[in-house]
């Protein structure tokens, strides 16, 4: 099986929705990024590979961790997995996901965050600032970077 449509599946599988399956499949997508993170991925497969972690994250990390998107709560054990596949995206290189997307996902970790401190999306007026920032080190030398203070 290609690596393309080992990525299609993991799409296909993120489609579906919670059930019996879903905590193993995302320790499958997990343990994918981590042996393939010397690979450069083609841009229609890191967007894919974004969707899915996205997904994931989405759906079982910031609503089990108090969100309420409406979807039923997910268990501990999946919405630990989803945090941790969340964490694991982040640290991949350029070749796997791009800056675009990492500033993405950094803005979901941070409602997981939110969430489990019960503060909601908002935030609260005495909170600390916080400083996010993603930087990318490319094969050819060029640095980019994307940060955020909230």
């Amino acid at each position: 099986m290609s690596i393309e449509q080992r990525v299609q599946q993991f799409v296909d599988e993120a489609q579906k929705g919670l059930n019996k399956q879903t905590k193993k499949e995302i320790a499958t997508l997990r343990r994918f990024l981590h042996r393939n993170q010397d690979h450069r991925f083609a841009e229609k497969e890191q967007t894919k590979l974004f969707s899915t972690v996205q997904k994931y994250a989405s759906t079982y990390a910031v609503v089990g961790a108090g969100g309420s998107s409406g979807g039923a709560a997910a268990s501990e054990e999946i919405r630990a997995e989803a945090l941790g596949l969340l964490e694991d995206a982040l640290k991949m290189p350029l070749g796997v996901l791009t800056t675009r997307h990492k500033a993405a996902l950094l803005r979901l970790y941070e409602q997981c965050g939110e969430a489990s401190a019960g503060r909601g999306p908002s935030g609260s007026a005495d909170a600390a600032a916080v400083e996010y920032q993603v930087l990318d080190l490319s094969s050819d030398g060029v640095l980019s970077s994307w940060r955020r203070t909230r």
